[in-house]
C-alpha cells in the first residue's frame, strides 16, 4: 500500500495540473517576498520621513521662538520709536503753528503784492490814457501850427508884395509925380490897407507861444515813442523766450509721448507723435496727435476708437509727468473704456510711475485693484447707509508671505 501510494503521488506530481499549481507557488512565494522587500524599503523611508520630520518641528519650534523674541523686539522698538515720535509731534506741533504764522505772513505779503499790482495796472491804463489825449493833443497843435504857418506865409507874401510895391512907387516915381498926383496915390494906398484891415497885431506872439508848444508836445511825443518801442523790444524778447521754452518742452515731451506709448505695445511696431499744426507760429495753431497702435495703421486722434483714444491720452499725460512730474495724480475712471490686456498694461505703468509719485485711482477693473497698494471701498447697507471699508494689500501681503514662511 505504501509503494502504491508513492507511485499515485509520484504520478499526481509529474500531472500536468500539479506542474502548473507548483509553477504558481513559486510565483506567489517569489511576489511575498517581493512585497517583503518593498515593506522594508517603506519602513526605513517612513523612518528617515520621522527623522527628517522630528528635526523639522525642532527647527519651526526654534523659529518660533527666535520670531517670538524677534516680535518682542520689535514691540520694544515700536514702543520707544512710539514714545520719541510723541515727543518729536510736540516739536512738530510748534513747527506747524511757526509754519502757518509764517504762511499768514506770506498770505498777507502776496495779498500786498497783488494789490500793488492792481495799483500799478490802473496806473499803466491811466498813463495810456494820457497818452492818448497827448497825441490827440499833439495832432490838434501840429494842425493849428500848420493853420498858423499857412496863415504866416500868406502874411509874408502879402508884406514882400507891398514892400515891393511900396519900394516901386517911391524910387521910380519919386521924380516924376506930381503933388496931386502923390495925393492921389496915398488915398490908393491909404484904401488898400483899410482893405488889409483887421490886422492880428498879436499874431507874432501867439505863433511864437505854438511853436513853443509844439517843441514841448515833440519832446513828448518823442519820449513816447522811445517807451513804445522799449515796450515793444521787451515784448519782442518775452515772447521769443516763451517760444524757446514751449519748443524745448515739445521736444521733450514729444520723446516721452512716442516711448511712453510703445510700453502700452511692447514688442510691436506701435508709434507716436506730436506736431504742430503751425510750427512757424505755434501759438497760433494747435497740436496734432498720431498715433499707431499694435498692427494697425496711422490716425489722428479723432478717428481712433475710444480706449486707443484713452491710451493715447494716458501716454500724453504720462509723458508731460516725465518732463515734469507732479506729488500726486488721480484718474476717474480712465481705464473704463479698456478691454483686459490693456487695463494690465495701464496697471503695470501706474504701478512703475508710483514709485515716484502717488495715485489715486478710481476704477471698477480688477487689474488696477489687483495693482493696487491700497483699496478703499464704499458699501451700501440697508439698516446703516453707506459704509466705507479699507484694504492695505501691501501690509496682507506681507503678513501671507511671512505665514509661507513659518
Amino acid at each position: 500500500e505504501a509503494e502504491e501510494k508513492k507511485e499515485i503521488a509520484k504520478e499526481k506530481a509529474d500531472s500536468p495540473e500539479t506542474k502548473i499549481v507548483s509553477e504558481r507557488l513559486e510565483d506567489m512565494q517569489k511576489r511575498v517576498q517581493s512585497l517583503r522587500d518593498q515593506r522594508a524599503e517603506v519602513i526605513i523611508q517612513i523612518n528617515s520621513i520621522s527623522a527628517e520630520l522630528d528635526k523639522f518641528m525642532k527647527e519651526r519650534e526654534l523659529a518660533h521662538e527666535e520670531a517670538i523674541k524677534e516680535n518682542k523686539e520689535l514691540i520694544a522698538n515700536w514702543t520707544g520709536e512710539i514714545e520719541s515720535l510723541q515727543k518729536e509731534d510736540d516739536g512738530t506741533q510748534e513747527k506747524l503753528k511757526e509754519k502757518l504764522t509764517a504762511e499768514k505772513e506770506i498770505s498777507s505779503s502776496i495779498r500786498g503784492l497783488v494789490e500793488k499790482r492792481d495799483s500799478l495796472e490802473t496806473e499803466i491804463r491811466k498813463l495810456a490814457e494820457q497818452r492818448g489825449q497827448l497825441q490827440r493833443q499833439l495832432e490838434t497843435k501840429q494842425s493849428q501850427f500848420n493853420e498858423e504857418n499857412f496863415k504866416k506865409g500868406k502874411w509874408e507874401t502879402k508884406y514882400t508884395d507891398l514892400k515891393a510895391e511900396f519900394d516901386e512907387n517911391i524910387t521910380v516915381k519919386k521924380f516924376k509925380l506930381t503933388v496931386e498926383e502923390m495925393k492921389e496915390e496915398v488915398d490908393k494906398l491909404s484904401t488898400k490897407i483899410i482893405r488889409l484891415e483887421p490886422i492880428n497885431l498879436a499874431a507874432v506872439d501867439k505863433y511864437e507861444k505854438y511853436v513853443s508848444e509844439l517843441d514841448i508836445m515833440k519832446e513828448k511825443a518823442q519820449k513816447l515813442l522811445e517807451e513804445k518801442q522799449s515796450v515793444l523790444d521787451l515784448m519782442n524778447e518775452i515772447e521769443s523766450r516763451r517760444k524757446e521754452a514751449f519748443m524745448e518742452t515739445f521736444v521733450e515731451i514729444r520723446k516721452h509721448f512716442d516711448s511712453i506709448y510703445k510700453q502700452f505695445y511692447p514688442k510691436t511696431e506701435a508709434y507716436a507723435d506730436i506736431k504742430l499744426q503751425n510750427e512757424a507760429e505755434p501759438f497760433e495753431g494747435g497740436l496734432l496727435v498720431e498715433a499707431r497702435p499694435a498692427g494697425k495703421h496711422i490716425k489722428v486722434i479723432d478717428a481712433m476708437s475710444g480706449g486707443e483714444k484713452t491710451l493715447a491720452a494716458l501716454a500724453f499725460l504720462f509723458a508731460v509727468q516725465a518732463h515734469k512730474p507732479s506729488p500726486f495724480y488721480i484718474l476717474d475712471e480712465a481705464d473704463a473704456a479698456l478691454d483686459k490686456p490693456n487695463s494690465e498694461r495701464l496697471a503695470l505703468m501706474i504701478k512703475g510711475r508710483s514709485e515716484n509719485s502717488q495715485f489715486i485711482v478710481i476704477t471698477h477693473n480688477n487689474p488696477m485693484i489687483h495693482e493696487s497698494d491700497q483699496i478703499v471701498g464704499v458699501s451700501m447697507d440697508k439698516k446703516k447707509g453707506s459704509s466705507i471699508v479699507e484694504v492695505d494689500l501691501k501690509r496682507l501681503e506681507g503678513a501671507v508671505a511671512k505665514d509661507n514662511i513659518n
